[in-house]
């Protein structure tokens, strides 16, 4: 079966790849090409760098992989302590990673070097997103961290009652839609006051401030 997202490496080209580990690319004709690899259960998405020259995917090993493109050679990039569900995030050179170990890793995507590490309480099944410079990420502890895209460090968080499984959705006027374990749903709003950051309800009641040192107002 195929449980993973796809991502595109060309005009009218893209690679997806099923659970066992075989990897399609297809275009609107049909499929091209197709390529079985031994690099474990894949059940996250496949991302690209900026040029699409490599791809990126984890699997339920905890390993982080890269391909080639053209050849799809794959190499070993990193290997966390426990399996890896979610898509990575690619942003420049940097490579952002989480895992059931409940860590979320940033790697640099040309030599697979740990650029910084943040723990959260939870397992983390959900993917990453960048907003302005920030990681929002959901873990199994029920909390959205906002972290540093550059040093990791915690500007901020959101507890809600259970766990979020999902990536969160920031929209064009910088709201914050999270979804929950318990069917629950928080729309919320960042407000931008250097050094501090508000995080308010939809309604406008403030529910949270973050300690953002690094985050200016835009």
């Amino acid at each position: 079966p195929i449980s993973s997202t796809g991502t595109s490496i060309a005009q009218d080209r893209a690679i997806i790849s099923d659970e066992a580990g075989t990897f399609y690319i297809i275009n609107s004709s049909g499929l091209l090409y197709k390529k079985k690899t031994e690099t474990g259960t894949i059940l996250g998405g496949i991302v690209s760098n900026t040029d699409k020259s490599k791809i990126f995917w984890g699997n339920m090993r905890g390993q982080i992989y890269t391909a080639v493109t053209a050849t799809l050679n794959q190499y070993l990039l990193f290997a966390a302590d426990a399996g890896i569900y979610s898509t990575p995030l690619v942003h420049g050179n940097s490579l952002i990673v989480t895992s059931l170990d409940k860590n979320i890793y940033c790697l640099d995507t040309e030599k697979g070097s740990l650029l910084w590490r943040f723990e959260t309480k939870g397992r983390i099944f959900a993917s990453p997103i960048i907003h302005e410079g920030i990681v929002y990420i959901g873990s199994n502890d029920g909390k959205l961290y906002a972290l540093n895209e550059q040093t990791g460090k915690e500007m901020g968080g959101f507890q809600t009652t259970e766990r979020i499984t999902s990536a969160v959705t920031i929209d064009s006027k910088g709201r914050i839609l999270i979804t929950t374990f318990a069917n629950e749903l928080y729309l919320l709003s960042i407000i931008r006051n250097f050094p501090d950051v508000t995080l308010d309800i939809s309604r406008n009641e403030p529910i949270k401030t973050w300690a953002a040192e690094s985050i200016h107002a835009v």
